[in-house]
């Protein structure tokens, strides 16, 4: 349904104010009759916000017009009640940009535009016969780094809110969740000490957390790969929905699977020496295995009730790696997959079973693996590394060789990229699982309906050095000196201050200095193109 406002009149020195709550509108019923309306009228602040919104943009001399987005075909608008109903029947608004500004002719050309995307977008089988209950999950670690740091946070509890998800948080009442800015996050904190490394009572002790807790818990979670066995074993003692301990300490010990970053590929005794005395201990453990080294493409690859790959290029210490630090940090990834569809339903149907042989039936799940004796190899072809027909074919079928397990969602930067690519929020779907709220797991795991919307790649900017970081926000520096690259990002972030101390890659530690989602509507050759580009326009500096 589209409204139209248009501005009658208004005092010379009228501006809008920019709070709700310093805001009367009375509608005119007629000559003698005024209705005040508020917040309360439309059941929503955020309605009213976005009525307030249209109200200010009819200053235009073609008016304004809101598109609402409403489940069931909304009735005509012929009074003000049902003008307030058809705002509290929608799902949402969107205030159109005046058609001038659009390169579209008309409001009806410009609307037909937005029913084509919205009927891509909005996929899905979103309408329940039940409403959902509300619920209360605990989540074990609020989280390790705070938004203003890149932390992924912010998609789990916005997630949560949307969702109708209560979050009681364990964690350290000193934790950065706990200030009033993150307030509306989290309906408790319960003191839980979370530390780096659990110990064999650390089960227990979140357990008896839990139980202090006075309300109601519905279920339990954790984003933290080494906290994935101890919170499962809590939730057997609380009877909370779980999978089996069993298959989560196989899932999360990289030394049954394969090589987690941080682990060095090797061809003789010294660089193995010097390779051990690189691993983080206290990230990583004392503990490392040696392995079969795999030749072909590495992916990533996400697995719920909805199945994703994409092409992880090599790093830096691959064979075929480009970098000036030999180490296996992540430098770009590319969804969606170029793989050929027999190697990628190879791949869906060896993860899947790997998964069932631990014990898993369902939950989220971010594998990363090779395809050894694929028909692709990576080749650099005017200056742009991507994958390609192999040369000399492969002398025994392709298979699935799995490198590692995860059984949560990928982070921040990959999770965000899946979401505007596909349109799958990963966090929404994984706290859902822990719920097992599986009806509305499946009603959230439908891609839009074309597949993916562009071709993206994350691309990472790392650093190549330990030391004091001199620059300000790159990304920030970037997009003011060419906005022509900014229009192909769908999100970046910059991880380091002025002043702050950039990690050494050969601590074995995360170097990121920052990342960029870099996107193209016009084809995969064109996407590498721009991500190139925006790596050699960076500049930053450590000494």
């Amino acid at each position: 349904m589209n409204v139209f406002f248009k501005e009658a009149s208004k005092f010379p020195k009228f501006s809008w104010p920019k709070s709700i709550e310093d805001t009367r509108v009375s509608i005119e019923l007629s000559s003698h009759e005024q209705h005040e309306i508020g917040p309360q009228d439309f059941e929503s602040a955020a309605a009213m916000r976005f009525v307030l919104d249209c109200f200010s943009a009819a200053c235009h001399e073609r008016g304004s017009v809101a598109r609402l987005v409403s489940p069931r075909s909304p009735s005509r608008i012929e009074n003000l009640q049902t003008f307030l109903n058809a705002f509290k029947s929608s799902a949402g608004g969107m205030l159109l940009a005046p058609v001038d500004q659009t390169g579209h002719k008309s409001v009806e050309a410009q609307s037909a535009s937005l029913d084509a995307e919205l009927s891509q977008r909005l996929s899905f089988p979103w309408l329940s016969t039940q409403a959902p209950r509300r619920q209360t999950l605990a989540i074990v670690d609020g989280g390790i780094s705070s938004p203003e740091h890149g932390g992924t946070r912010e998609s789990v509890y916005s997630a949560a809110a949307a969702l109708g998800i209560d979050m009681v948080v364990l964690d350290s009442a000193k934790h950065w969740v706990n200030s009033p800015k993150y307030a509306h996050w989290r309906k408790a904190t319960v003191p839980l000490e979370c530390p780096l490394e659990p110990d064999s009572e650390f089960a227990s002790r979140i357990a008896d957390a839990v139980r202090s807790y006075e309300g109601q818990i519905d279920g339990i979670v954790t984003f933290r790969d080494h906290y994935k066995l101890p919170v499962a074993e809590a939730a057997v003692k609380l009877s909370l929905p779980t999978y089996p301990p069993s298959a989560y300490d196989i899932a999360t010990d990289k030394f049954k699977t394969s090589v987690l970053e941080g682990h060095h590929a090797v061809e003789n005794l010294p660089q193995l020496e010097a390779g051990v005395k690189g691993i983080n201990n206290e990230r990583h453990g004392s503990e490392f295995v040696i392995e079969k080294y795999c030749e072909g493409p590495e992916v990533d690859a996400n697995l719920v009730v909805f199945f994703e790959v994409s092409d992880d290029f090599p790093k830096s210490a691959d064979v075929n790696g480009h970098g000036n630090v030999e180490s296996f940090i992540e430098l770009a990834n590319v969804p969606p997959s170029k793989l050929p569809e027999n190697e990628l339903a190879v791949l869906q149907n060896s993860l899947h079973q790997s998964l069932l042989r631990m014990g898993f039936r369902d939950v989220f799940y971010h594998l990363e693996a090779r395809v050894e004796n694929s028909s692709m190899e990576y080749v650099t072809k005017d200056g742009i590394l991507d994958l390609t027909e192999r040369s000399v074919s492969a002398k025994a079928a392709p298979t699935a060789w799995l490198i590692e397990i995860n059984p949560r969602p990928p982070g921040i930067q990959a999770s965000d990229a899946v979401k505007h690519t596909y349109g799958i929020d990963y966090f929404g779907v994984a706290l859902l699982f822990a719920l097992e709220d599986k009806h509305r797991v499946k009603q959230l795991s439908h891609p839009f309906a074309q597949g993916p919307q562009y071709w993206c790649e994350m691309v990472s900017i790392p650093g190549e050095k330990g030391g004091v970081y001199e620059s300000g926000d790159l990304c920030a520096e970037l997009f003011e000196r060419r906005p022509d690259l900014a229009a192909c990002v769908s999100g970046s972030f910059c991880f380091l201050r002025k002043g702050d101390r950039a990690t050494d890659p050969s601590t074995s530690v995360n170097s990121w200095v920052a990342y960029f989602n870099v996107f193209s509507r016009e084809s995969r050759e064109h996407l590498l193109k721009v991500a190139d580009t925006i790596r050699q326009e960076v500049t930053f500096s450590i000494i």
